[in-house]
Parts: C-alpha cells; structure tokens; sequence
C-alpha cells in the first residue's frame, strides 16, 4: 500500500512544526522543512490513523536529534 504525501502538524516541547510524510510498500519517509528527514520500516496497510501515529513519533525522534545536536539559543 502507498500513501501520498501528507501534511501532519505535531507540537514539541511548546512550539509547533509542520511536517510532511508519505509511505511507499513498508517505507515512510518523513520530513520537516528547515529541519531534516528521516525513513522507517511499516507495517504495509496498515490505517491512516497508525501512520499518523508513527509519524509523530518519526518527527519527535528527528527533533529530539537537532535539539542534542544544536542547543536552543537561549541556553
């Protein structure tokens, strides 16, 4: 199953971050602008809702990782 592009905003630590995911077979791939993307393995057909699911999860590891790398200015 493939699942076109789609736009998910997820909160993280008080701000809000528009990201984009998409899957293809048992890929996804996620993305947020200015920050970076990253894939995982799925489940193929597996509900939208799931997908959401784990593209917040996807998108909370990916900002995690800047966060570790590059410390908030007001640090």
């Amino acid at each position: 199953m493939s699942l076109s592009t789609t736009q998910l905003v997820v909160a993280h630590r008080g701000k809000s971050y528009s990201g984009i995911f998409s899957v293809s077979g048992t890929t996804m791939i996620g993305r947020i602008p200015g920050i970076g993307s990253k894939s995982h393995e799925v489940t193929p057909g597996a509900s939208v809702d799931v997908y959401r699911g784990l593209a917040r999860e996807l998108f909370a590891e990916m900002l995690d990782a800047v966060e570790t790398e590059r410390p908030p200015m007001d640090a």
